[in-house]
Order: C-alpha cells, then structure tokens, then sequence
C-alpha cells in the first residue's frame, strides 16, 4: 500500500485573467457584474510586513497602497498592482474544493500546484491549504457540540465484538467503554511492545522537532497500521467502535509508565497556533478523536484526568475513552486537555489510537514507523 497520488484531482472551477483596462489580475468564478473586490492577490512587490485588518492601507515597505488577505494572524502587505477581485461566494467554494481533494486522499503539494497552475500565487495557495490543515481554535463563539460519530446505543458492535457503554459526557465528549480489549489480548500487546520500547517523545512547539521533556516520563512503541493479523483486528475493532475510516488512523502507540511515571496537561490535537504544527499535519491533517485503552490494573494512581473539566478517569484492564476535539465546523475543543496522572504503585500500560482528519500518512506501510515518534507536548 503505497502512498501514491490518488487519480482525478478536481478541477479548480475558475481562472486567473485581467480585469479590462487595469492590468490587475481577476479571479473569476461568476460574471462581472457581481464581483466584488474583497480580498488581494499574489504578492508582487509588497513587502510581507504584517497589517492589522484587510483594509486598502499603505505598504510598510514605501511600495504603495496595498491590499491584505487573511485573518488577522496572517494578514500581510501585497502589492496593489496585482490586486484580485474575488466573488464572495468564492471564499467558501475554495475552501470546500481544497477539502474535496484532501478527503480524496491527494497531497498538499498537487492541490497547492493546481491553484498555482490556474494562476493563484503558490505561497498564498500554500497558506490556504495549511489554514484548513490546521483547525481553529474557539474564538468569540463558543466550540460548538454536534453529535458525535460514535453510535447512540448502549451496546456498540465494532467489527468481532459487541462493546457495552458505561459512561457518556456531552461536554467535552467522553465516552467510556467496557470490555475493548480482552484479557488475553491485553497481554499480548504487552508482549510485543517489551522489546520495542523507547524513551517517550514529545514536540517542540516553536521547531516541530521531536524532543524528550520531562512533561511526559514514559516509554512506548508504536505497531504500524495491521502490521500482522492480530494487529489487524484491534485496528479493524477501535475503527469500527470510533466509527471513523480505518485508513484514516494512526497506528497503535502502547505507552508504559513505570512507579512516579505521568504525563502532564496537555492536549492530542496539534495546536494551530504552535509554529511547528505544519510538518505533522501535511500526512492526514488534524487530529480529530482519541481511543485510550487500558491493558493493566494500576495499583495506585496513572488515572486520566481532564484538567479544564474536572472529570477523572481510573478504568480497569480492557476498557477503553474515547474522546472527541474536532467538529465538523473545523473547530478544536481545549476542554479536552487531559494529563496522565503520576502512578503512585506498580504501573500503567495503555496503547492511544489518534484519528485524523483525512487519510493518515500511517496507512502506508512504508511511512508508518515502529517507533514512537509522533506525540503532543
């Protein structure tokens, strides 16, 4: 299963041409007489600087009045020269053709080279695509509930297995399922994840890189996608049971904390706002829900604790939380930030699936690395 470029890439439905008598391009999805000038174009001779608010304004650099795109965290000078006129309608249609192709599985690099090749600026086509990548914090509204993926019954059936529900929360969305894993299975992952534990890695917010940091003091491994016929099963059981594409996943993380060992608050969806997001949302976008399941009885502490809910979870062997921060809208929720608390006697053995939002670059076997390399600080 190679990571090959999927066929069919939909056709961006206008194209970048001249305005009469302007020499000022024009990006045109409808007739002239319903375009609006509301947002600028590839930059020219602009000079990058930033500027408060998408308003005709005066270059920073002395190149003139200039136009800005995006919101306020990525509005920058353009030049005036090269101002673009944009149907208000189109924003939304761009926005949905971009994610069209993303759903279809097609990389960043062909969907930014299309918009270049229809004449869109390849550093503004670039932005966009991250934009949607990224997800939106809340801002002045609220993160919105919708319903969750997850089926309503008390008893979910997911793939070979009929898994009761315990427990629902609808804000933040938490489910708590009983009987994931069975016994026998849970001592199998332990088993293959023994030799193949490593210091656990977090991200550098600012580099992207991945660092040790005493956040987080555990070790773990990582099972690529159905890397064998049993692994297979769980993958094909926790993608039923979270009701999300199995190509959509993540591979499995087994984490192991030893006595004094936790994780502190931190959240599983990548911030937007973190500067080295970009390089770990470009293999399937955001992160959308997670799936703990427990493989031990801890004797004393390791329990999972919502740090902005107050909620605290100490789960036996073989069941599973689920938790859900991404809507449909696009929006992240931070009342899921959580933390592994410290394990007071014995030890913690859990595996973490993280869903994402379009096809994960783990669906190759070729990518997906048996190592933990891939966590939030």
């Amino acid at each position: 299963m190679g990571a090959t470029e999927p066929p069919g890439l939909r056709k961006l439905q206008f194209r970048v041409h001249h305005l009469p008598g302007s020499g000022a391009p024009d990006i045109c999805g409808s007739t002239p007489s319903t375009r609006q000038e509301i947002e600028i174009s590839p930059r020219t001779t602009g000079c990058g600087a930033r500027i408060p608010d998408a308003t005709p304004t005066e270059c920073p650099g002395g190149n003139g009045p200039v136009f800005t795109i995006g919101g306020a965290r990525e509005n920058r000078c353009y030049s005036a020269s090269m101002r673009v006129a944009l149907d208000v309608s189109w924003r939304g249609r761009i926005k949905s053709w971009i994610n069209a192709n993303l759903e279809q599985g097609h990389s960043v690099d062909s969907i930014v080279e299309a918009m270049a090749s229809e004449g869109l600026d390849k550093e503004l086509a670039t932005t966009a695509v991250h934009s949607l990548l990224r997800g939106e914090l809340p801002g002045s509204s609220p993160y919105e509930y919708d319903p969750s993926p997850v089926p309503p019954e008390r008893v979910v059936h997911a793939h070979d297995r009929d898994i009761p529900v315990l427990l629902r929360i609808e804000r933040p969305q938490l489910i708590l399922f009983d009987d994931v894993f069975s016994a026998d299975e849970c001592d199998r992952v332990i088993e293959m994840a023994q030799d193949r534990l490593q210091p656990s890695a977090t991200i550098d917010p600012a580099t992207g890189e991945f660092e040790q940091a005493e956040s987080r003091t555990s070790e773990s491994c990582m099972f690529r996608v159905s890397e064998n016929s049993f692994v297979d099963r769980l993958d094909r059981r926790i993608s039923a049971l979270m009701n999300w594409p199995m190509e959509r996943g993540e591979g499995l993380q087994v984490v192991h904390y030893k006595t004094g060992g936790q994780y502190m608050p931190h959240f599983d969806y990548f911030p937007p706002t973190d500067p080295g997001c970009i390089p770990h949302l470009i293999g399937g976008g955001q992160r959308t829900a997670t799936l703990i399941v427990y493989l031990n009885d801890v004797e004393a502490g390791g329990s999972t604790f919502f740090s902005r809910a107050g909620i605290s979870f100490s789960p036996r062997r073989g069941q599973a939380l689920y938790f859900r921060y991404f809507n449909d809208r696009g929006q992240l929720d931070p009342a899921t930030e959580h933390a592994g608390q410290p394990v007071r006697s014995g030890e913690k053995w859990i595996i973490n699936k993280w869903m994402r939002r379009y096809r994960s670059s783990a669906w190759s076997s070729e990518s997906a690395s048996p190592v933990n390399r891939d966590d939030r600080r």
